[in-house]
Parts: C-alpha cells; sequence; structure tokens
C-alpha cells in the first residue's frame, strides 16, 4: 500500500464515516437547532452500575434507561464529576458508509446528563451554539471547539465551556488560527494543528483562568502531516510525519517524535526537544498506564512494485521513561467497539486499559479484556465516554435511523 496524506485522511473518513470530530460540512442555512425543554429529570430506573466497579475477567453491555434526547448522531460528550454528559450532535439521515451525503442542517444544542450509580437522565442547559467536535475535560469543565461550514464554504467557529456545578454554558475565543486537535494538559488546554499541508502549523495553548490563547514554540519536526499529541503529566509528547512529495511511495512515512518540556502555564518557558524516531506507521497516541499506546493493528509494506522491502507495524507501545518500544499483542476476535462510535480513540481509555482493535488492552501485563459485541443493529457514529471504571455508548444510527438509546460497558 502506498502511505500518503491523501490516502491516509481517505482511510480515516472510510473508517469513521461522516465524523464530525474533524469538521461539521453544512450545505445549507437552515434546519437550525430547537431550543431544548426547561431542565427535567426522568424518572430513576435501577442502577446499571457505579463509576467504579471492580473488575471482571468479562465485559458486559448494560442497557440504560431512556433519556430526555432526541434521536441523533455524532453527539460529543465527556465524563463531568460523577455523570455523563451527552452533548449537540446531529439529527439529520445519518450517511452510508460508502456515501457521500450532503448534511442540511446544524448540529444540535441540546444536551443531558446521566448518573449511571443512580440511572437517572437531567437534561441539562442549551448550549448558545450548535454543539459538535473536539471535546477537552479540564477540572469540572467541559471546553467544545465546532466548526461548522455554510453556503459558499464560509465558517463559522465556536470554542464554549460548560460549567455543571450551575448548568451554565460560556462562548470563548476560538484557538488561533487553525482548527487543532484539543489537549488536556493538565490546568491548561493544548491545541494541536493537524498539518502543515495548507499553512504552517500553529499550536497554541489555553488558560481557562484568563480565557486566553498563547502561541506554543515552533515544533524542530519541520513541515509535516498526521500531527498528533498527548499529555504525560508533566510534558507533551508529539508525533508527527515528514511533508515530503508522495510520502510512503518508496519508503514508509514513518512516526516521527518530539516533546514539548516546561510548564503549560508559562509558556516562554517551554522547550523542545527531538526523540529518537519510532519505526511505526502511527496514528492516535493514547497515554494509559504510563505508556503510550499507538493503536492501530496491522502493517504495511509499500506494496507489491516498488515496496520498501520489509513490513512495517502501524502500531506498538512506547515507553516514554526508557524511550523503548514494544509491538501490540495480537488482539482478540471480534469487532469490539472498533467502527461504532465518532469518538476519537486519543482519549478513551478505561482505568488503565486502552482501545485497541475494539477491545481493552493493558499496556503493561499486555493482558487483554475482550469487549463482547453491542447488543442490537450494528450501529456507526455513536457517542463513547470513558471514565475510570466504564464506558457510556449513546445513540448513534443503526438501519438506517438514528438512536436515542445507549448501553453502559462495565469492564
Amino acid at each position: 500500500m502506498t502511505d500518503t496524506p491523501c490516502s491516509r485522511r481517505s482511510m480515516r473518513v472510510r473508517a469513521v464515516r461522516a465524523s464530525v470530530a474533524v469538521l461539521v460540512f453544512v450545505a445549507a442555512l437552515a434546519g437550525c437547532a430547537t431550543p431544548g425543554a426547561p431542565a427535567t429529570a426522568t424518572a430513576p430506573a435501577p442502577s446499571p452500575t457505579a463509576p467504579g466497579i471492580e473488575r471482571t475477567p468479562e465485559a458486559a453491555w448494560l442497557p440504560v434507561p431512556e433519556g430526555p434526547l432526541t434521536a441523533r448522531h455524532s453527539a460529543v460528550g465527556a465524563w463531568l464529576g460523577h455523570r455523563f454528559v451527552v452533548v449537540g450532535g446531529m439529527t439529520s439521515e445519518p450517511c452510508a458508509d460508502t456515501a457521500d451525503c450532503e448534511i442540511t442542517a446544524f448540529p444540535r444544542s441540546d444536551g443531558a446528563a446521566f448518573d449511571p450509580k443512580s440511572g437517572v437522565w437531567t437534561r441539562i442547559a442549551d448550549a448558545p451554539a450548535p454543539v459538535a467536535g473536539q471535546v477537552s475535560v479540564v477540572g469540572d469543565r467541559m471546553f467544545v471547539q465546532t466548526v461548522v461550514s455554510g453556503p459558499g464554504g464560509a465558517e463559522t467557529r465556536s470554542f464554549l465551556a460548560y460549567d455543571p456545578r450551575d448548568d451554565t454554558w460560556e462562548q470563548l475565543r476560538p484557538a488561533p488560527p487553525v482548527w487543532g486537535a484539543l489537549v488536556t494538559a493538565g490546568d491548561r488546554i493544548l491545541s494541536i494543528a493537524a498539518s502543515d499541508e495548507n499553512m504552517p502549523a500553529i499550536d497554541a495553548v489555553f488558560d481557562p483562568s484568563t480565557r486566553a490563547w498563547r502561541e506554543l514554540p515552533d515544533d524542530p519536526l519541520g513541515p509535516s502531516y498526521d500531527r498528533q499529541a498527548v499529555w504525560l503529566g508533566d510534558r507533551l509528547l508529539l508525533t508527527a510525519k515528514d511533508l515530503v512529495e508522495n510520502p510512503g511511495t518508496t519508503e514508509p512515512s514513518l512516526s516521527r517524535l518530539a516533546v514539548l518540556e516546561g510548564s503549560p502555564a508559562s509558556p516562554e518557558s517551554l522547550r523542545w526537544r527531538v526523540l529518537p524516531d519510532s519505526d511505526i506507521i502511527g496514528f492516535d497516541p493514547t497515554a494509559v498506564a504510563g505508556r503510550v499506546v499507538f493503536p492501530d493493528v496491522g502493517s504495511a509494506d509499500g506494496g507489491a512494485v516498488d515496496g520498501w522491502g520489509r513490513s512495517v507495524d502501524f502500531g506498538g507501545i512506547l515507553d516514554p521513561a526508557t524511550l523503548s518500544w514494544r509491538p501490540l499483542p495480537e488482539p482478540p476476535t471480534g469487532p469490539g467497539l472498533e467502527r461504532y462510535a465518532i469518538h476519537t480513540r486519543t482519549s478513551l481509555r478505561i482505568g488503565d486499559r486502552a482501545l485497541v482493535a475494539g477491545h481493552l488492552l493493558d499496556p503493561v501485563t499486555e493482558d487483554w479484556l475482550p469487549v463482547p459485541a453491542l447488543p442490537g443493529p450494528f450501529r456507526t457514529e455513536a457517542t463513547l465516554v470513558a471514565n475510570e471504571g466504564a464506558a457510556l455508548l449513546w445513540g448513534g444510527a443503526a438501519d438506517g435511523a438514528n438512536r436515542a438509546d445507549g448501553y453502559l460497558l462495565r469492564p
């Protein structure tokens, strides 16, 4: 196979069909979100599970009670305090995996919170703008970055903060000047641009206390694409691939690494340091249990004609303390969670386990926890949110229709 920026993006679109984690494309200004009803709670139901549940040898899905939200796909979610929060998303007709669909409605702005201990859903205040896209949680607050493209390609960007303590939203200034993936870094938020392809990548740090953005120093990896980052508790690990003409045609586009050291609270103290290059074509790094997991299984050899002369793994496990690598162990069989949700895997972990090939892997012991198939018809574009002991999967689309039901995964 040929590993190019264009081919990789095409692969990602097919794997995560119509994902609004990158951009929400809206072809018309009609169909704005309808304001939600006043805050109400559904009747209590038997508790499906508590967030700090004890691990069992097998994972299990438990249905959650019916909530106040209408059927939709591509909503965003977060774990705030003791509740799962689901906001926004699309009530328009879902798009088939193999089709390019025209989306004719803005994302919704209403949301609800689910308490897994009591089994109660509670409607929350409507957001002041449509909600779909990147999510970051700092303390007890959720921050959401949304880009909506209207007629003529004009983009409307929003950056919102939700505080569950008083059920209020705040509109904030979006990160300058381009869309970037949000990464929680302690009590700050980082915006990491995806590529230097169309314009130089500019990364930034947001201080929730001052509500101000500041640019980060330019990274030392040079022009690159597939730029992704994870916070390791005291430093940022950046992964990227060299932006050269026809990357992957004569040799694999390996993930290069650099760390940003210093405190995001003092941008002037931040310094980059280049690390040894990896030997993987890595994507979607996940920081868990003191390791960094690149969760894509499989490998590539460049194709039968003019190949690379060797096979290169997509994924692997990095120990950032020693900079040593291990290959991913062979995953269990079965679909697991791999295709159900639009949630980016960079933040999806449950306790000390990361989502790999749809199942949960402990990167230290290399022990697997198989995830059973979700009950009911196959669904896509669902919202998937995890805490330290469970995961909520809600909504999405199945059999050509949007869903308003959900399940709690108990490891």
